[in-house]
């Protein structure tokens, strides 16, 4: 990959997955407000909804534990892009994550593709918990 197109390629990934990041603490943000508002299902299924509510907070509580994941990666891709090369950023990001304990002393570095395809991994993760969220609201609060 040329140093133009690599540039261009983690830049624009890290400005999607800001967004990405953003918008489901967002939802689970409102849900969470409009909870109370809403209040538990009624007294036929109490306990079932009780359950439903426990699900309904860990997993919104996950989402934004993922979005900030989501921007801690962001950052470093970002940290990538600042670099001429892609050898030069992905030593750049390995060394801010051996630094900060993160990850041990790499052998030898990922690429730009491959720390990508970790980052969407992530991002599923955090779909599937917002799925999760939003199913278990339904159930909760209907």
């Amino acid at each position: 990959m040329n140093d133009g197109t690599y540039h261009d390629k983690a830049e624009a990934f890290a400005a999607a997955l800001v967004l990405q990041a953003a918008w489901p603490v967002l939802l689970v943000t409102a849900g969470l407000i409009a909870a109370p508002v809403i209040g538990l299902g009624g007294p036929r299924g109490a306990a079932i909804s009780l359950v439903a509510w426990l699900l309904t907070t860990a997993s919104g509580a996950a989402v934004i534990a993922f979005s900030a994941l989501l921007l801690f990666d962001a950052w470093l891709f970002r940290l990538m892009a600042s670099h001429a090369s892609e050898a030069g950023g992905a030593a750049a990001v390995d060394d801010v994550l051996v630094r900060m304990r993160l990850k041990p002393t790499a052998t030898a570095g990922r690429t730009l593709d491959q720390r990508i395809a970790g980052t969407r991994r992530l991002l599923m993760r955090q779909r599937l918990l917002l799925a999760i969220f939003v199913a278990a609201f339904v159930v909760a609060f209907r």
